[in-house]
């Protein structure tokens, strides 16, 4: 047992506070602080694992984690087999110096089918300008479409990079990143959307431009109203690097391009085809101004389709599947491969017991020689 030293007057501070009350008080904080960050791990984690058990976050959740707390996060993903997971099929966002991580929920069908119908328009955009000016075809022929890839400015060390999972992007063949992102959201408070904007001009080089719809968020009654339509808005970012401290970001556009009751905005949202292109393939060729030419009235009628399908998504179906389906799977030949017939592996392990073997009967271990002892003498 360790005793404790006596106090004298060199241990006292001037307002009477002992160096042994300022330790214990500073290793309880501390203690404080670790059993927070330590319960902040652990509940990033079990939300991470239910959405593996196929339980879908239904709204974004965040955690407020240090370096330290993030690499612990991902130790212990690492030790339950879900770190693989975790990088590669949830959409997350991380930003170490706000120690803020958030994981993306599942996404809507108005979110989905908002964002593939303006990635095709864009694709079909891209492609009218490329076939009108043909300096541009090689360049058309070097962008694609990566969806919501993560990206991040440093790869190799996860805790102390940031990393961004957007909900559209295009990217340029030999250029690591993306130039172009697209963002979908639902109501977005104007800070919220200004302070992604910076996360990702600040944090993401490659970043140029960003484009972003945000789609009023409706009530579950709302989504049921086939009279209901939601307002929705764009806004059109860029960022130009002028020196190696200082970077202009521009709105080029923030309009409502779909009133209330579904009424199309008059107007039209243009974007220069060099947009779409690393800095460093940019030029001076006017030919590179060209625009994409996006009407307001396609918009709003991107997400009109969206919520169509979102009301068919959210109304019950009345034709709801057998509680047991059996599958029958078979080649392209037509031979059965596989049935299925829906039951735990467990359960049919007790419905139907493996056969007693014969110890007469067991397979011979050595090459070349007998595969049974059927026919062997006692």
């Amino acid at each position: 047992m360790v005793s404790t030293p006596p106090r004298t007057a060199c241990d006292r501070s001037r307002d009477g506070t002992s160096r042994h009350d300022i330790n214990e008080s500073f290793t309880s904080t501390n203690t404080d602080e670790s059993s927070d960050d330590d319960s902040e791990v652990q509940r990033a984690q079990e939300t991470i694992e239910a959405s593996y058990r196929c339980h879908p976050l239904l709204d974004d959740s965040t955690f407020r984690l240090n370096e330290r707390s993030y690499e612990k996060l991902r130790q212990g993903l690492q030790v339950s087999g879900l770190l693989r997971y975790f990088d590669e099929e949830v959409r997350s966002d991380w930003n170490p110096e706000t120690g803020k991580l958030t994981l993306r929920a599942a996404t809507s069908c108005v979110h989905n089918v908002t964002n593939a119908l303006l990635v095709d328009a864009i694709k079909k955009e891209l492609d009218r300008v490329a076939e009108k000016h043909h300096d541009l075809r090689r360049d058309r022929e070097k962008l694609g479409d990566g969806n919501c890839c993560s990206l991040s400015n440093a790869p190799t060390n996860r805790a102390s990079s940031l990393h961004k999972s957007p909900d559209g992007q295009f990217y340029y063949d030999g250029v690591r990143g993306s130039p172009f992102i697209i963002e979908i959201a639902y109501s977005e408070r104007k800070e919220n959307l200004e302070a992604k904007i910076c996360e990702y001009f600040r944090g993401i080089p490659s970043v140029c431009t960003i484009l972003a719809i945000d789609i009023d968020y409706p009530t579950s009654q709302e989504r049921l109203d086939r009279h209901h339509k939601r307002r929705a808005t764009i806004s059109l970012w860029t960022a130009e690097r002028t020196d190696d401290n200082h970077t202009t970001v521009k709105c080029h556009r923030n309009e409502v391009f779909r009133q209330h009751r579904g009424r199309a905005s008059p107007g039209q949202l243009a974007i220069p085809f060099k947009f779409f292109l690393p800095p460093g393939k940019r030029t001076n060729k006017p030919v590179q101004d060209e625009v994409l030419v996006f009407p307001y009235r396609s918009l709003a009628g991107m997400v009109k389709k969206a919520e169509d399908r979102q009301r068919l998504a959210d109304r019950p179906s009345q034709h709801p599947p057998p509680k047991r389906l059996t599958l029958t799977f078979v080649d392209e030949n037509d031979n059965v491969v596989k049935v299925d017939s829906g039951e735990p592996e467990a359960k049919r392990r007790r419905a139907n017991p493996p056969p007693v073997r014969d110890s007469r009967k067991e397979l011979s271990r050595e090459p070349g020689r007998l595969t049974s002892n059927e026919g062997l003498v006692d």
